[in-house]
């Protein structure tokens, strides 16, 4: 929250883009009304995605996997759903005051949909095997900063025509695990070839929505460490000569 305050306060707009969890913290963490107010004043806007990236994993006849990306959305992940679950609990046990909460939100939080265009992009990041590695290497040093890192580290893709890709690793995961573990419980997440290919995909993600509306990037670590991957990837690229 202090750091949505010094974006309010930097910038003077900030655009929140949300799914079920963002937008259930920034209620209850605001204040529904204090929330409001800053909605009114065009200070902050919220973008509510109705559909999330995934990691499609299907095994194959060698008993490896492959996988590949798409979108996924359900009933319980649409903000309709979402919000009038969250201020019925609100406003609970008498409910008073729900419809209102409800009715106000409605009037300033945007709604959209992932496009399918992304998702291309996405797939040819899967198939980058320089980016997938260094962008593989960092994510493990910091998640997993105990487990040594092979030398060399192997990350490769393998195209399996009509499934997705297999990819071809050295990597410990249970090695990994136990280090990751040792801050996050196994409840919550482990790290698998999906998990990271996952982080990859929202990273593009994210950083497609911020470059069509044209505006500076605020995301998670995991994101903020892949997104640095791929824009130093991107500036290390050989430029065309520019003659005047």
């Amino acid at each position: 929250m202090g750091f949505l305050a010094e974006c309010l306060v930097f910038y003077r707009k900030v655009r929140v883009i949300a799914d079920p969890d963002i937008f259930k913290f920034l209620v209850t963490a605001c204040g529904p009304d204090a929330l409001l107010e800053l909605l009114e004043m065009g200070a902050l806007e919220i973008e509510f995605f109705d559909n999330l990236s995934a990691i499609m994993t299907v095994p194959v006849s060698d008993g490896g996997e492959a996988h590949d990306v798409g979108y996924m959305t359900a009933h319980v992940i649409r903000y309709q759903q979402v919000a009038r679950k969250l201020f019925d609990e609100l406003t609970s046990p008498s409910g008073k005051g729900a419809n209102r909460l409800f009715n106000k939100f409605d009037r300033f939080v945007i709604r959209s949909e992932y496009p399918e265009d992304i998702l291309p992009t996405i797939r040819a990041d899967f198939r980058d095997e320089c980016y997938l590695e260094t962008a593989v290497r960092s994510l493990l040093a910091y998640l997993a900063s105990e487990y040594p890192i092979p030398a060399p580290l192997s990350f490769r893709p393998r195209l399996i025509p009509k499934i997705g890709l297999r990819i071809e690793t050295n990597i410990d995961f249970a090695a990994v695990n136990t280090s990751y573990h040792k801050r996050v419980l196994p409840s919550h997440s482990s790290i698998s070839t999906a998990y990271l290919l996952a982080n990859i995909a929202d990273t593009r993600r994210n950083i497609t929505v911020a470059s069509e509306r044209s505006s500076d990037l605020a995301i998670a670590p995991i994101q903020s460490i892949m997104a640095a991957c791929k824009f130093a990837e991107i500036l290390s690229l050989p430029q065309a000569p520019i003659f005047r």
